[in-house]
């Protein structure tokens, strides 16, 4: 039973029925671990009894365990190692005594699959945010509440602070809200509260945010010639609202923390994360597949509430004159304030618009196909009153 002095370490035995300790040499061969007390006979612990503490790691000092006495509790003796070559002769003696980590060989297949883990982690992460996440996102924002969605669109539309630009004038809030009653005679039972808030501001665009807050800008107003044409952008803002575009883009920004403060329902993390993307305007752009279907949906919505078409086509075309472009150009800005060139920012993340030519003609498709013959809009009503008269 004795142990090759090659294999030969010093260790401390705690025999687990006493608070004393003793000092041992010991070493292995092929039955097992070999322990030599002072001045006493040598013990034999065979592999199939002893093992390394749970939970040790691959450095020293080692704790061993081996069962002693015979009571129902099998108190433990413990050996301790601090010898960093210990596990090797173990290993090579009897290597199925060992963790796996530790037999010999596999360290180094370990630092494979560790490697190769870090390696596909980034593929793995790609496949996740480019269609994972946004299926998941996809399926949740349908679930999302109306009232949830209504309460984010506020909460936009007040951290932009358009409120105190907005143009108060009746007249002309009841012809736009004549427009969109019109419209939404197209779209019965839908659950949205679609209001419509005007914005003096010099831009010619329109957006929609979630839960049926959608701004128009005076900007774009002074180039509607009739009240088809407003009826058109409007159609098509619409259906982002109930397409629910925003809400999608926005959970699937915040997919992992929205999602999971969604499940424990902590609505606070998950506003204060709402809040964080308003002011960076990152990661909100909607896809110009979702223009593209807020394009057909709107015309589509046009057609049926007996709206004249060419409307939504007309200032399409208009807009597609000024290079593609419904906002103003970079560097026309420099004497906006700080809030408008802000808002800027918003309308650049809130589109990434399909070719004019794409758009217009697929519009021009659905349009040719109606069989509805349309009904005017708005007919004693003095569109140029929709105008900018200040300028």
């Amino acid at each position: 039973m004795s142990a090759s002095p090659r294999n030969r370490f010093n260790g401390v035995l705690y025999d687990g029925q006493s608070a004393g300790k003793t000092s041992v040499a010991l070493g292995f061969n092929a039955k097992g671990l070999v322990l030599q007390p002072p001045q006493s006979k040598p013990l034999l612990w065979r592999y199939s009894s002893f093992r390394l503490k749970q939970g040790q790691s691959g450095k020293p000092p080692f704790h061993i365990e081996y069962p002693v006495g015979q009571s129902v509790e099998h108190p433990m003796a413990t050996l301790m190692v601090e010898h960093p070559g210990f596990l090797a002769p173990w290993g090579n003696l009897h290597p199925k005594s060992l963790p796996w980590s530790m037999r010999p060989g596999n360290s180094t297949i370990q630092k494979v699959l560790l490697w190769g883990g870090l390696i596909c982690i980034p593929f793995l992460l790609l496949f996740l945010w480019r269609f994972a996440i946004p299926a998941i996102a996809d399926r949740v924002a349908m679930k999302v509440p109306e009232t949830w969605e209504d309460h984010l669109g506020t909460e936009f539309y007040k951290a932009i602070n358009f409120k105190e630009y907005e143009t108060v004038d009746l007249e002309r809030q009841k012809a736009i809200d004549t427009i969109v009653r019109r419209l939404l005679k197209a779209a019965p039972g839908q659950p949205y509260r679609i209001r419509v808030h005007m914005v003096k501001w010099n831009i010619v665009n329109a957006f929609a945010l979630p839960g049926g807050t959608l701004v128009v800008f005076q900007g774009l107003l002074d180039k509607t010639e009739t009240p088809e044409e407003l009826a058109g952008v409007l159609a098509h803002e619409i259906q982002h609202v109930l397409l629910r575009h925003s809400t999608r883009n926005i959970i699937h920004h915040y997919s992992t923390s929205m999602l999971l403060s969604m499940v424990v329902g902590d609505s606070t993390q998950m506003m204060e994360a709402i809040l964080t993307l308003a002011n960076s305007m990152e990661g909100l752009r909607h896809t110009r597949t979702m223009e593209a279907e807020a394009d057909k949906e709107g015309m589509t919505m046009m057609v049926a509430a007996g709206i004249d078409p060419k409307g939504m086509i007309s200032i399409f075309e208009r807009l597609s004159e000024e290079h593609s472009q419904i906002f103003r150009d970079e560097g026309d800005d420099s004497e906006a304030s700080e809030t408008e060139k802000k808002a800027l920012g918003w309308l650049d993340f809130f589109s990434d618009h399909p070719g004019w030519t794409d758009r217009l003609d697929s519009l021009h498709a659905i349009a040719d196909k109606s069989t509805v013959p349309p009904k005017p809009l708005l007919e004693n009503f003095d569109w140029t009153r929709m105008h900018n008269t200040d300028r």
